[in-house]
């Protein structure tokens, strides 16, 4: 008998938490954290969670003391301990795994006493911050979001809410099985590099599970994947359902937009969007380059990119000073008493960039060169203002509009600075998320049976849209198996 059963995501976008059982076999789809309830309750960094018992007894993490136990006391190696220079050496070593020569996953055995293991669609940390909690997991992922999340551990400061470990890299495309299920992971498009689908074979037909997508190539793909798998069901993300809020339709008007701005603007220009975001990257390089103007990145960023593109920093910035396309690239960097180690080796260690490569606010105080450059900045940047002093600036934010309280006041607060130094603002932005209409054209297309909403908060226009579509739709409760009642539908 086939179970699902929610313990997130459910009338909120994110933490998603869901349970998929299958003549014994045992998986979640993702085990992200809740934004809206961890906010409830805690404030960073002034009140924290203490422990484990803390978020399960504020409903953060399921009631569920088996998912928290293993069968054996073997730890697994420490991540923090090991010296990581490449996936290659990560696999050797046993904390993540391979296929072997007929696809199957291969390496330690998670031993985990209620789960066989979890799929990671992509590296939000609403879908995969509360893995760890899950003693010993086996956690699948494709390698593009596996390095998006070590590189994110090695430049974040762990603690015990975003600890991960024993990942399993699986190839896009390709079947693997995880006890009885065949699952095929394919790739599709959102604002998180490596972003998947899912498609789980069960003994009542195949269920898929979309994470999050929105339209694109891959996107394209994922659809004829999805629609020759002729699904039982489909679970899948509603962000967008009675969102009625107007930006870009998609990352090419993005770029439209943002080019006309590099081509008149007369000073410097900040832009603001998510760091795992590497398709943005990408386009706002290439677009810096083609109007001649030359990008500076932070510190944290070219992290990233060197982990996940070259597979260590050195080889990376060896690309940077070489390579004529990363002519433009340069790093930015805040000064401060006392680097992290990652940071201090792309800062500080000369036989790397050198010193032409590294910019920071006081270099930039020139009016001549302000005009040269693109700066990526994020809201935490803005301290930095005063020693830049920017003239006919001009604040590219290209990431969501706030909606909460917090956010509001965040954005209060960053208008009053650019108010301060006169820098105009232009939001230019596409959602990660597909839209309604869009959406309810996929469905169609791939014609499953029955539809289940997840990552939405208008489970009620979800469930009426979807019914135009000609489709069942379930709407799950927390806890509860909800396809119990499935031919009732």
């Amino acid at each position: 008998m086939v179970k699902i059963i929610f313990y997130g995501g459910i009338n909120e976008i994110g933490g998603n938490k869901i349970l998929l059982e299958d003549e014994g076999t045992k998986i979640f789809l993702d085990f992200g954290m809740s934004f809206a309830q961890r906010k409830k309750y805690f404030l960073d960094p002034y009140l924290t969670p203490r422990n484990r018992q803390d978020l399960i007894e504020l409903n953060l993490l399921p009631d569920m003391p088996e998912l928290y136990e293993s069968l054996n006391d073997n730890p697994f190696l420490d991540m923090d301990k090991v010296n990581m220079d490449d996936i290659g050496k990560l696999i050797e070593l046993g904390i993540i795994q391979a296929e072997d020569a007929e696809g199957n996953i291969v390496g330690l055995s998670g031993d985990n006493k209620l789960v066989n293991g979890v799929l990671l669609s992509h590296a939000h940390e609403d879908h995969y911050k509360y893995v760890g909690f899950i003693d010993r997991a086996n956690v699948y992922c494709n390698s593009q979001t596996a390095n998006l999340i070590l590189a994110l551990k090695q430049c974040n400061r762990t603690n015990f809410e975003n600890d991960i470990d024993n990942i399993r890299i699986v190839k896009k495309d390709n079947p693997f099985k995880i006890g009885n299920l065949l699952i095929t992971p394919v790739q599709v498009n959102h604002s998180a590099y490596g972003s998947s689908a899912y498609i789980v074979n069960t003994s009542i037909g195949n269920i898929i599970y979309t994470g999050d997508f929105r339209l694109g190539e891959l996107t394209s793909n994922f659809i004829k994947i999805a629609k020759e798998s002729k699904p039982k069901i489909m679970i899948c993300e509603g962000t967008n359902v009675g969102n009625k809020k107007k930006d870009c339709k998609n990352e090419e008007e993005v770029m439209k937009k943002m080019g006309r701005i590099l081509k008149k603007s007369q000073g410097l220009i900040f832009i603001d969007f998510s760091l795992k975001n590497i398709e943005r990257f990408n386009n706002v390089h290439k677009l810096a380059f083609e109007y001649g103007k030359k990008l500076a990145i932070p510190t944290k960023l070219f992290y990233i990119l060197a982990r996940i593109l070259y597979g260590n920093v050195e080889d990376f910035s060896k690309e940077v000073i070489k390579n004529d396309k990363f002519r433009n690239l340069y790093v930015y960097y805040r000064k401060k008493e006392k680097y992290d180690k990652w940071e201090k080796n792309i800062i500080e260690n000369d036989l790397l960039l050198g010193k032409q490569k590294l910019i920071n606010a006081s270099n930039l105080k020139e009016e001549e060169l302000q005009k040269q450059f693109v700066v990526l900045f994020s809201f935490f940047d803005l301290k930095c203002l005063p020693d830049i002093k920017p003239k006919n600036a001009v604040f590219i934010k290209s990431s969501c509009e706030p909606f909460d309280e917090e956010m509001e006041i965040d954005e209060k607060i960053f208008d009053n600075w650019l108010d301060r130094y006169n820098i105009k603002r232009k939001n230019i932005h596409t959602s990660g998320h597909i839209r309604l209409e869009e959406l309810k054209k996929i469905v169609k297309e791939i014609k499953p049976e029955f539809v289940i909403p997840v990552h939405t908060e208008k489970v009620s226009i979800f469930k009426k849209e979807m019914k135009k579509c000609g489709v069942k739709v379930i709407i799950p409760e927390i806890g509860k198996n909800c396809l119990e009642n499935m031919n009732n539908k």
